[in-house]
C-alpha cells in the first residue's frame, strides 16, 4: 500500500507536468493569435518558448524568422533563417524569405541567386517570380526584369504584374553585402604568384566549383620564360564556410615545381571570418618548401571591410614572415581596396613595405574586371634556390564574366618590374565549372 506522501507527491509531478505541456502548446496558440493581430513583440515572445521546447519545429522557427524581420531584427532572423535552409537547402519558402530579409536590408543583389534557386526549384511559385522582378528592376537589371515579367504574366494570367520602374544603376546601400574572403581578395600569394587566385566569388546557389587554368609570361634579361597550370577546387558547406584546394605544375629558371594547396575560410561571428592556409612543395626548387597562413576579415558598415593576416614561408635555404593589413569598400556597382605588406626575410636589414591598390567594376551580379597597381620592396626569386628583396612595380587587368550560371571565365594579365633583376609580362587565364 502506498502512503499519502508518495501519493501525494506523484499527483503534484503529474500535475507540474500536465501544466507545462499546457503552457507550451498555450504559447504556440497565442503566438498565432498575436500575429494575425499584428503584434510581433508578443508573438516572438511565445514563439521563442516554443522552440525552446521544439527546437525541431521548422515551421515554427520559419514564422518567428519572419515575425523577427517584420520587426526589422534582421540579424536575429538571419540566424533562424541559416538554421532552416542546413535542414533544408531547397526549400523555396525559406530561399524566399531570406531573399526578402536580404531585400529589406538595402542588400537586393544578394537576394537574387536565392530567388533564382527557388524559381529553379519551384517554377509555379508565384511569388518568387514577383520578387525576382522587383529586385532585378531595383539593382539596374530592367531588361531582364521586363523579360520575366512577360514569363510570369503568360504562366499566371490571373494575377496582376504591374510594369517594374526600372533604374539606370543600383542605389545605394547602407550595407553592402560581400565579404572580402579568398573568395573575393587574394593577398597573401608571392609577387611571382599573383596571377593565380585560388577560389574567386561563387554564386549563392553553387556548392562546388572546378577550376582549370595556366599562366604565361615572358623575361627580360634573357631569363628562360615562365609557365603554370593548375587544377583547383572548392566546396561551400555554407555561408562563410569553404574548403578549396589546388594542384599546381610551375616552370621557372628552366627547373619544375610541384605545390599542394589547402584552405578553408569559417564565421567567427556575423562579422568576423577566419581564413587559414597552408601550401607545400615536395620539391621545393624555387617555391617554399611549404607556408601557413591564417588572417581575419571584418565586415563592417557601408560597404567597409578590413583584413589582416600572417603568412610564414620556408624555402630551401631561408625563411620569410608577410604580414598585411587591407582596407576595401564597396559602392554600387564598384569595389575598392589597399593593401599594405610587411615582408620580413631572415637575414635582411629591416623589413620590406610594399603597397597595392585595386579597383573593380562589377557589370553583372559576379562579373567584373578591374586594375591594380603595386610598388615597393617584394620578396622575389631570384634564381634557382635564391631569394631576396627587390624594388618591384606591378600593373595588372583582372576579371571574371560568367558566360552561363554554371561556367565562368577568369584572367589576369600585367607587367611587373623586379628593380633591375628582370621584367615579366605574361597572362593567366582559366574556365571554371560550378555546380
Amino acid at each position: 500500500m502506498k502512503s499519502p506522501l508518495a501519493v501525494l507527491l506523484v499527483t503534484a509531478v503529474l500535475g507540474i507536468a500536465s501544466f507545462s505541456a499546457e503552457a507550451i502548446v498555450d504559447d504556440l496558440q497565442q503566438a498565432k493569435t498575436a500575429v494575425v493581430a499584428k503584434h510581433w513583440h508578443y508573438a516572438e515572445i511565445h514563439l521563442e518558448r516554443w522552440l525552446g521546447q521544439q527546437s525541431e519545429d521548422d515551421e515554427t522557427r520559419f514564422l518567428l524568422a519572419r515575425v523577427l524581420a517584420w520587426q526589422g531584427k534582421y540579424r536575429k532572423s538571419l540566424g533562424h533563417y541559416q538554421i532552416l535552409l542546413r535542414r533544408e537547402p531547397k526549400n523555396s519558402d525559406y530561399l524566399l524569405g531570406l531573399a526578402q530579409l536580404h531585400d529589406w536590408q538595402g542588400r537586393p543583389k544578394s537576394a537574387i541567386p536565392l530567388l533564382r534557386k527557388a524559381l529553379a526549384l519551384t517554377p509555379t511559385y508565384a511569388d518568387v517570380w514577383e520578387v525576382l522582378v522587383r529586385v532585378l528592376a531595383k539593382t539596374g537589371h530592367s531588361v531582364e526584369a521586363e523579360h520575366i515579367r512577360r514569363q510570369a504574366k503568360v504562366r499566371f494570367p490571373t494575377r496582376k504584374w504591374p510594369k517594374p520602374i526600372p533604374i539606370s544603376k543600383p542605389a545605394k546601400t547602407p550595407n553592402p553585402t560581400p565579404f572580402m574572403t579568398p573568395e573575393t581578395f587574394t593577398v597573401f600569394v608571392p609577387p611571382e604568384n599573383i596571377a593565380v587566385p585560388v577560389v574567386l566569388p561563387l554564386p549563392e546557389h553553387r556548392e562546388n566549383t572546378v577550376e582549370m587554368g595556366g599562366s604565361y609570361e615572358t623575361l627580360s634579361r634573357g631569363f628562360v620564360n615562365w609557365g603554370s597550370l593548375y587544377l583547383a577546387g572548392s566546396h561551400r558547406f555554407g555561408d562563410r564556410k569553404t574548403f578549396y584546394a589546388r594542384v599546381t605544375d610551375s616552370d621557372r629558371f628552366a627547373m619544375h615545381d610541384t605545390s599542394i594547396l589547402l584552405g578553408s575560410t569559417h564565421p567567427i561571428s556575423e562579422r568576423w571570418t577566419l581564413n587559414l592556409e597552408t601550401d607545400d612543395s615536395p620539391t621545393f626548387h624555387f617555391l617554399p618548401q611549404w607556408s601557413v597562413m591564417g588572417s581575419f576579415h571584418y565586415r563592417m558598415d557601408y560597404g567597409f571591410g578590413v583584413l589582416f593576416g600572417l603568412r610564414h614561408a620556408s624555402y630551401r635555404d631561408t625563411e620569410n614572415q608577410t604580414g598585411n593589413f587591407s582596407l576595401e569598400r564597396y559602392w554600387d556597382n564598384w569595389r575598392a581596396a589597399y593593401t599594405l605588406y610587411i615582408s620580413q626575410l631572415v637575414g635582411a636589414p629591416s623589413p620590406s613595405l610594399s603597397h597595392l591598390g585595386q579597383i573593380s567594376y562589377y557589370y553583372d551580379d559576379q562579373s567584373y574586371f578591374g586594375i591594380s597597381m603595386g610598388a615597393g620592396k617584394q620578396v622575389i626569386s631570384l634564381g634557382p634556390g635564391q631569394i631576396g628583396n627587390s624594388d618591384t612595380k606591378t600593373h595588372h587587368l583582372q576579371g571574371q564574366h560568367w558566360l552561363s550560371p554554371s561556367w565562368a571565365l577568369i584572367y589576369d594579365a600585367g607587367v611587373e618590374v623586379q628593380g633591375t633583376s628582370y621584367t615579366r609580362r605574361g597572362a593567366n587565364l582559366s574556365i571554371r565549372h560550378a555546380f
